[in-house]
């Protein structure tokens, strides 16, 4: 009789990235982070920061815990695409009935904000690589350490052109 193995339940961190994958803790300190920004930066300040940060894989907070945003299949940097989809979709979602229903002072509208954070949150807990729901959405992981350095464009070197051949 044979025995069959069981998938490994640990999956590593995502290819090419060497770096691990961010841990509870040090995201729901993310989180709080967010929290205590939003207000310091008038909001105004801070979604300018939030949507500059996105083409390096980063959120403001992510940026100052030395964190970023990889696609979750190849290691490759979330690009800015990617990074709206998670951020704006993923999160905007609950923001936006939290606020609503904030405004309008519909507290049943809020509390579902409030709980499809929470719960969207909570999938980070039983996934190996802590992805929430809005990691799933955009297909990402979340890792340690800054994004690597932006990788300058190739310059394409021509002949130069012989002064006794140049169109006058």
């Amino acid at each position: 009789m044979t025995s069959v193995e069981s998938p490994p339940t640990e999956l590593p961190p995502p290819p090419d990235t060497g770096r691990a994958v961010a841990s509870l803790l040090s995201r729901l300190g993310g989180f709080g982070l967010e929290l205590i920004l939003v207000p310091c930066t008038f909001v105004f300040g801070w979604v300018g920061w939030w949507i500059i940060a996105w083409a390096d894989g980063q959120t403001p907070a992510k940026s100052l815990l030395h964190q970023h945003t990889v696609d979750a299949r190849d290691g490759e940097l979330a690009g800015f695409g990617r990074m709206a989809l998670r951020e704006a979709l993923g999160k905007g979602v609950g923001a936006l009935l939290v606020l609503s229903g904030a405004y309008f002072e519909l507290p049943v509208v809020a509390a579902v904000g409030v709980l499809y954070g929470v719960v969207g949150a909570a999938l980070a807990v039983p996934d190996p690589r802590r992805r929430t729901l809005w990691d799933r959405l955009a297909g990402t992981v979340v890792v340690e350490g800054d994004p690597p350095p932006p990788v300058p464009a190739p310059i394409a070197i021509t002949d130069p052109v012989e002064p006794s051949t140049a169109p006058e």
